[in-house]
């Protein structure tokens, strides 16, 4: 049996919708015999880089968990991966790092936006803000509302939404160009 190299147990898979639940631009699902899946958000990919989604693709995830080399930190980016990352880097000059900045992507596909007026309004990493991609104010089926009822009480206000569509100009063919200029002409 050929022996098989980690790129060739490794597959990408493109997701329809962003990771907007973890604001994510992908993710890695290991499988049992040493097979992984990388989910990439091609939404939120779409604005990035060629260079970005090179980086991405060389997940070193990935390469943690099919070669099955533990990593002793809690997300996945301990020790084996921070060395893993540094040789890839000083090898073809690409910087993977630990963290992404993908917050205007992901605001982007979150256009509705609602405030607190309760105390969680000065409280870091939110501030009272909930970002939404559909029209849905915050509601007691959210996993988390319970808990703001009872360390906040505070309500939400909409402060953002989508612009409203325009309507497309209407186009004259050019018959009706001519017919409409024949009339102004009279």
């Amino acid at each position: 049996m050929q022996q098989q190299s980690v790129i060739d147990l490794i597959r990408d898979e493109e997701t329809p919708e962003p990771f907007l639940v973890n604001k994510s631009a992908g993710g890695c699902i290991h499988k049992l015999g040493k097979h992984c899946i990388l989910e990439l958000s091609k939404p939120l990919l779409n604005f990035r880089t060629k260079k970005d989604l090179i980086e991405m693709l060389l997940m070193i995830h990935a390469f943690l968990f099919v070669t099955q080399e533990e990593d002793t930190a809690r997300d996945g980016h301990g020790p084996r991966f921070l060395k893993e990352a540094k040789r890839i880097n000083d090898a073809a000059g690409f910087d993977i790092t630990v963290y992404y900045n993908f917050h205007d992507e992901v605001n982007y596909y979150l256009p509705h936006v609602w405030q607190c007026n309760g105390v969680c309004n000065t409280r870091p990493p939110y501030f009272g803000l909930v970002k939404h991609s559909t029209n849905r104010p915050p509601k007691p089926t959210d996993t988390w509302y319970k808990d703001h009822q009872l360390t906040c009480g505070g309500t939400y206000t909409k402060i953002a939404s989508l612009p409203p569509k325009r309507k497309k100009p209407h186009v004259n063919t050019s018959d009706q160009h001519i017919a409409a200029s024949k009339k102004t002409k009279q």
